[in-house]
């Protein structure tokens, strides 16, 4: 069995401003899973400062996804956007957590 530490990863980092002018980090790691999986995996990491330390998960089929080029510009444009959605109904205390589906078949945990 293979762990995520020892899977080759590719990651991305940007910040965020929600509609309340807080400032999020996120890092997002999209990991090259092995054949025998059927998806890809990612790790959408946001951190701040009053919220601290968030994690989403995603995964995308590679029924739908079928090569990693193609992984890498949809976690960060469909999946990414709703968690940045999320982000902007933060009240100051919390913001809602649930799972995501799309049409697209990616789902956000």
């Amino acid at each position: 069995m293979t762990t995520l530490a020892k899977m080759n990863k590719w990651t991305q980092i940007q910040q965020y401003k929600n509609a309340s002018n807080d400032y999020f980090d996120i890092e997002v790691e999209l990991f090259e899973m092995p054949d025998n999986y059927d998806y890809w995996m990612a790790n959408i990491k946001v951190s701040h400062p009053t919220y601290g330390n968030m994690n989403f998960i995603c995964y995308l089929p590679k029924e739908y996804f079928n090569d990693f080029s193609y992984a890498q510009n949809m976690i960060m444009s469909s999946p990414l956007s709703r968690v940045k959605s999320i982000l902007d109904t933060a009240n100051g205390k919390s913001f809602p957590r649930n799972m995501y589906t799309s049409p697209d078949g990616w789902m956000l945990f």
